[in-house]
């Protein structure tokens, strides 16, 4: 196949005859008259072809000029509506975003906001992974993961913080007052528990107090799962102590279902983010998301009195 001509010097015959000759598209294009005159003479010699038939007094096309002149119109045309493409990602939120998000996340807290996002956007297609796996997000193709973890991992990813608070001790609340009230994690022994993980694992409260410093306790639970909804389903009615990030308890908490044991004694820090490639060349729909999730959050913690 011939070398395609330069796109140039298309856009400028195209011009010409749109203007019905060059002084006028000179003017108009604020081009030089000498210039756009080069540009048509070095398209027609690259296609030994005569476009354009002209003199002092006429300018006309020749027969294999118009019907060039109209493929050139749609070639001008279908980058308009590419160019049109462009800004309309830049300035309105629009295309398809990838998402990855822990299964207990989703149900409790990501899915809801998904769906009042997509209400806002209506140009804006979501696919979401529910998984609770390490999802590679440059090689699978996501735009974002939300990740629930006790601390950020070094990854060539660029990461937003959502939330950052600690993870709770919490039981039934009429359990709790049948029992002598607690001060210490040593009371803690012999209490049924409930642990998130799999068999054959040490299952440890690891706490902070700010004036007695650090203390883990060994637990041995009655009811082990993967599944955080299960031991939080568990821990309404009544089976047990579970150690559970704030944001899967706090309607609970708020309903006095469940409350705190040993508010005072600090566990680790649940660290909600949202990771992703990088920022540059990001897209609107992504950006807006993000931001999304961010005012989510935000407000969500300030509704919220902290522990």
């Amino acid at each position: 196949m011939k070398q395609i001509n330069d796109l140039n010097q298309m856009y400028y015959f195209a011009q010409v005859v749109h203007y019905q000759g060059f002084s006028a598209a000179s003017r108009e294009l604020g081009i030089p008259k000498s210039r756009l005159s080069r540009q048509v003479a070095q398209l027609e010699e690259h296609l030994q072809v005569r476009l354009i038939q002209r003199n002092t007094r006429h300018f006309y096309l020749t027969e294999i000029g118009h019907r060039y002149y109209q493929h050139c119109q749609a070639m001008l045309i279908e980058a308009e509506a590419a160019q049109a493409a462009i800004e309309s990602a830049h300035f309105e939120p629009t295309g398809t975003i990838r998402v990855s998000c822990p299964v207990t996340l989703l149900q409790i807290h990501i899915a809801p906001l998904i769906f009042n996002f997509m209400q806002q956007y209506p140009k804006i297609t979501v696919e979401l992974e529910a998984s609770n796996r390490a999802v590679d997000v440059i090689g699978e193709g996501f735009d974002i993961a939300i990740r629930a973890r006790t601390r950020l991992e070094s990854e060539d990813l660029v990461a937003k913080i959502l939330s950052n608070r600690h993870k709770v001790l919490v039981a039934n609340t009429e359990w709790l007052q049948q029992r002598p009230a607690l001060t210490h994690p040593q009371e803690l022994v012999g209490l049924p528990s409930l642990g998130l993980g799999k068999p054959n694992q040490t299952f440890m409260w690891s706490f902070q107090h700010p004036n007695h410093g650090a203390w883990e306790q060994i637990h041995f639970p009655r009811l082990i799962t993967t599944e955080m909804t299960t031991l939080l389903q568990a821990a309404v009615n009544g089976l047990g102590l579970v150690e559970l990030p704030h944001l899967v308890v706090e309607k609970h908490l708020a309903t006095q279902e469940l409350s705190m044991v040993l508010p005072e004694w600090l566990l680790p820090i649940d660290i909600i983010h949202a990771v992703y490639p990088s920022r540059r060349g990001q897209l609107l729909a992504v950006k807006t998301f993000l931001n999304f999730l961010e005012t989510f959050y935000k407000q969500d913690q300030e509704s919220t009195p902290s522990q």
